[in-house]
């Protein structure tokens, strides 16, 4: 269960391929990721980005003042 994304608000689970979060916005592809709306930049294979405070399950991720810094791969 590698990239398993556990997002608040409502509870969309992504696991693994191209998956799309439509309504509260995230859409990305393993490589490279692609995201639309909501303060977000993609650094090398480290994914940033701010809103609510995602909750994620596997390593590793740091969550900072609402901004999300999630490592492309657990």
């Amino acid at each position: 269960m590698n990239e398993v994304l556990i997002f608040a608000r409502e509870p969309w689970i992504f696991v693994n391929e191209p998956r799309i979060l439509i309504n509260e916005v995230l859409i990305f592809a393993r490589e490279p990721w692609i995201l639309v709306n909501e303060p977000r930049i993609l650094i090398n294979e480290v994914l940033i980005f701010a809103r609510e405070p995602w909750i994620l399950v596997n390593e590793p991720r740091i969550l900072i003042n609402e901004v999300l810094i999630l490592a492309r791969e657990p």
